[in-house]
């Protein structure tokens, strides 16, 4: 779980710095669109006053659209323009996402409505906040003025902090690139579809979703859709894949923990792993799931062997290679079952 000492340390990190040299994060890009959208309500509203108080007095019959300077006219109208431009820009992508397309592009996930409304309604609200900050500037800093922009900025104080730990647990997961699970536009069974919803709305430990299927099918993007879904309803995610896992399996005799970073895999509650084998054009499996055990035992150097423990009671999904005849995504389902003790129950494969 984040705490406030991460969040500081994190703004802090991302305040003081140069982006050329360390690279973007997730909570910097969060902060820059929140200061882009200020600028874009500010920036408007001096354009437009400064205007109207050049028109004054023109003959031009184009300036009786700027017939007044007062600046709360401006800020009222250039936040009503943004309103119904982030209306405009929530609803029309994904309304019309599936028009005009073939079946088999249409998107099986729902967008979660709720969440994207949310993020709709704070940036309105950060352009608001721009146009009537500058409304305050130029009025003089009137008390009757500061009355709105004091609103908007108490408003914003929960939702932005919410929004800056979102955007740290969906960084701290470690994902190759950012992905919604409503983006994803592959064919699926609908039972398969309903596995997928299930695995997503767990609240118990110790499933495991297979995801089998050759190079683009798309399972590497809709696990972490999935998985992305998660972390932004603050659960502890992580993604590696299978090259990097195994050497993640001997931490317990090195101590290859990274100290900087808030968890690591046996932290997670969720754990995506990518590229245990590559899928068609490769026919056959690289790494059978006899292998795995082996690297899972580091091999068989522990004992004890603690690492099946965290892998048959952690939130699990496998992303596999083919499923077809030269393959075998029984082999895998059957080590977990029988070598880690995965009750069948809380096991599905899913081969796309």
């Amino acid at each position: 779980m984040l705490t406030t000492k991460h969040a500081i340390k994190q703004l802090i990190a991302d305040l003081i710095g140069k982006d050329s040299h360390r690279g973007i994060t997730l909570t910097y890009a969060w902060l820059a669109n929140q200061f882009g959208h200020f600028s874009l309500g500010a920036l408007p509203t001096i354009f437009l006053v400064e205007l109207s108080k050049h028109c004054e007095g023109s003959v031009y019959s184009i300036c009786n659209i700027f017939s007044t300077s007062h600046p709360k006219f401006w800020a009222i109208r250039v936040s009503l323009f943004w309103f119904f431009f982030e209306i405009y820009n929530f609803l029309k992508p994904l309304l019309t996402r599936d028009k005009g397309k073939d079946i088999k592009k249409k998107h099986p996930f729902k967008p979660e409505w709720v969440n994207i409304s949310y993020d709709t309604i704070i940036d309105i609200l950060f352009f608001t906040l721009g146009s009537f900050s500058i409304n305050l500037w130029l009025s003089g800093f009137s008390t009757k003025e500061l009355i709105i922009p004091t609103i908007l900025a108490v408003i914003l104080i929960f939702p932005s902090v919410d929004w800056y730990f979102t955007k740290m647990y969906q960084q701290y997961a470690k994902y190759p690139f950012q992905f919604r699970l409503a983006q994803w536009n592959k064919q699926i069974l609908d039972d398969h579809r309903k596995k997928i919803l299930e695995f997503q709305n767990l609240d118990t430990t110790g499933n495991h979703l297979l995801l089998f299927g050759a190079k683009l099918s798309g399972k590497t993007s809709l696990g972490i859709g999935i998985c992305n879904e998660l972390s932004i309803k603050k659960k502890i995610c992580y993604y590696t894949t299978g090259t990097k896992i195994y050497s993640m399996f001997l931490e317990n005799q090195y101590n290859a923990v990274n100290p900087s970073h808030p968890w690591s895999w046996k932290e997670a509650d969720f754990l995506i792993i990518d590229d245990i084998n590559p899928g068609y054009p490769f026919d056959q499996e690289i790494v059978s799931a006899k292998d795995f055990i082996h690297y899972l035992d580091c091999f068989d150097n522990i004992p004890l062997k603690p690492n099946r423990d965290l892998i048959r009671n952690k939130n699990i999904i496998w992303i596999l290679g083919n499923c077809g005849k030269d393959s075998n995504p029984r082999e895998w389902v059957m080590m977990l079952i029988n070598q880690l003790g995965v009750p069948e129950n809380k096991l599905h494969s899913i081969c796309l």
